[in-house]
């Protein structure tokens, strides 16, 4: 017997493509965007996240604790607006690549990143911004990694600071149900323990905050703790 063809329908192909279009078109917008952001920009990074139909609201939620998360610890990084704008843009383009390939969608998502942005971003941005969506899962960054290995020294430490802090956000809604409300900070007995606010259960965000604490702990060069605020009120 002869070798079986399957037949594609190109209709199948541009039904897709419109309901996807559909699809980005009816979402609310996902930035509620910094200031130095421009229109383009904006538009670029919306385009980008309507390539898929991954969950907004777990996007937004996870921008929105990873510039927390920036903020709180400011006094650590030092890092200013410019690296505040890579993280948001990483943050809220992070997940991508998921419906395309689960397993190495942070990988996916770099490359949508790079293959999508240049237009509208600055080449150093681009770069920047691929690297911690690439590294906000498995892995951290590794100077063998060509993208990573290309980088200046002082950019290096910038994308673990970065994929650090996206690491520990994305973490923060493992559970996609947007429980945690807001996180503070204090150095205690030489680490840096970060306290999750929320209603209702949050363990499954704060394990999995904590599984994602290694890249964090690097940049800073000390231990990481993550716990629930409300286990302080009964002596945990």
């Amino acid at each position: 017997m002869g070798t079986r063809r399957r037949c594609r329908d190109p209709r199948r192909r541009v039904d897709r493509a419109a309901g996807a279009r559909e699809w980005s078109a009816r979402q609310p917008v996902i930035f509620d965007p910094p200031t130095d952001l421009s229109a383009a920009e904006i538009v670029a990074v919306e385009r980008v996240f309507g390539l898929t139909s991954w969950v907004p609201e777990h996007v937004r939620q996870v921008r929105r604790l990873a510039r927390q998360l920036f903020e709180e610890v400011r006094r650590h990084h030092g890092l200013g607006a410019a690296e505040r704008r890579v993280l948001e843009v990483a943050a809220a383009l992070h997940d991508v690549g998921f419906p395309r390939d689960p397993d190495r969608h942070h990988k996916i998502s770099a490359k949508l990143i790079r293959s999508e942005l240049t237009a509208s971003f600055a080449e150093r941005d681009v770069h920047l911004i691929a690297l911690v969506a690439r590294y906000h899962r498995r892995g951290g960054p590794k100077v063998r990694h060509r993208w990573y290995g290309r980088l200046e020294s002082a950019e290096r430490q910038t994308v673990t600071w970065l994929a650090g802090l996206l690491r520990v956000a994305d973490g923060l809604d493992r559970s996609h149900r947007e429980a945690v409300q807001s996180i503070s900070t204090r150095d205690v007995d030489g680490r840096l323990e970060i306290r999750v606010h929320g209603s209702g259960a949050l363990d499954e965000d704060v394990r999995g905050a904590a599984r994602k604490r290694d890249v964090l702990e690097r940049a800073l060069g000390r231990p990481v703790l993550i716990r629930a605020a409300a286990l302080e009120r009964v002596g945990v």
